[in-house]
């Protein structure tokens, strides 16, 4: 989860849920005002970092969401066409920490910015 701090308290940026390293969800959701601004990147990052593997499936016209997962270390390492185009993208090894220990369902990131 990313908060900022407004007017009226922290108020919610963006969300992230992955659900067995993102090979069965992986859901990242940034508010509108708080787009390009690499909160969505942080986001997946810090599942990166706290998982140590993750992968993400996504439509081939998605710019936007390639671009995150891109920057958050991500590479494509395969393409399915059902039914419409989408990469499958997977942390390489190299950027994963090996002291890193897994564990779902903690609380990832307060605020990126």
């Amino acid at each position: 989860m990313a908060t900022v701090r407004g007017q009226n308290g922290r108020q919610l940026a963006g969300v992230s849920f992955v659900s067995n390293f993102g090979k069965e969800t992986c859901l990242v959701a940034v508010h509108p005002l708080y787009r390009s601004r690499h909160t969505g990147t942080a986001l997946l990052a810090a599942h990166l970092e706290r998982l140590g593997a993750l992968e993400c499936n996504v439509a081939c016209d998605d710019i936007a969401s390639l671009k995150m997962c891109f920057n958050a270390g991500l590479a494509a390492v395969a393409l399915t066409g059902s039914p419409k185009p989408t990469l499958l993208l997977r942390a390489l090894q190299s950027a994963i920490s090996p002291t890193i220990s897994p564990q779902e369902g903690e609380l990832l990131c307060h605020s990126p910015f």
